[in-house]
């Protein structure tokens, strides 16, 4: 009878804890912070002199968020697609050393605004830890076109310009697009058999930039 009651409760254990993930759909929303870093060139022109180029450094946080689904296929493997907003970081820097003839008024600053979204496809592979956990890891495309990075620049001055402060051109130009590698990796927890929450670090390799990538955290409901 001892037996039988020790049984009974390891089955009634093992029914009331969830199940790994199962196969099929899923669709979730994420949160977190990104990082977006820019080494680049800008251009100092004053109509007059024969522009010069100079050096711009930007690295600015900001909110970032995205919507996504996919379909596990395997315990082990699956596809994801999404659309992810980086946001749009802002920062302010000291005028960066300007080339003779070049004189800036001492009160010169440079502003940056990038503004950086797109669309994410990617393979997803699974590793099991657990009943309630696994590890993940991603790699695919993130597609951004004109409407999805740009860059806007300007001089502001506190006090009066002199007639010799040099005029800005932009790093990167609005109509700059692309498709470029993006992965990311992290872990999954498993509450309930409808519900997946994730964190993860996602890195986007964008051409014009020097690193972009961010840390997140999604809640997924598995469509059963």
């Amino acid at each position: 009878m001892k037996k039988l009651t020790n049984l009974a409760l390891l089955a009634a254990l093992a029914a009331s804890g969830p199940a790994a993930a199962e196969t099929g759909f899923y669709g979730g929303l994420g949160i977190g912070i990104s990082k977006t870093e820019l080494d680049s060139t800008v251009v100092f022109d004053d109509g007059v002199n024969t522009p010069v180029p100079a050096e711009l450094d930007f690295a600015e946080n900001d909110v970032m968020f995205k919507i996504f689904g996919g379909y596990r296929f395997f315990d082990f493997l699956g596809f994801e697609a999404g659309w992810t907003y980086l946001g749009k970081p802002d920062g302010d820097q000291k005028m960066p050393d300007q080339p003779l003839p070049y004189v800036a008024d001492p009160n010169t600053r440079l502003s940056t605004e990038l503004e950086l979204k797109g669309y994410t496809l990617n393979v997803v592979g699974y590793l099991p830890i657990g009943e309630q956990w696994e590890l993940f890891g991603k790699v695919g495309a993130f597609i951004w076109d004109a409407d999805d990075i740009q860059v806007r620049s300007r001089v502001d001055t506190a006090g009066s310009p002199s007639s010799n402060s040099p005029v800005f051109r932009n790093a990167i130009e609005d109509d700059t697009s692309g498709e470029d590698l993006m992965a990311g990796f992290g872990v999954d927890f498993l509450p309930t058999d409808d519900i997946t929450l994730r964190a993860e670090f996602e890195y986007y390799d964008v051409d014009d930039t020097d690193k972009v990538y961010s840390l997140g955290f999604s809640a997924i409901y598995r469509f059963q």
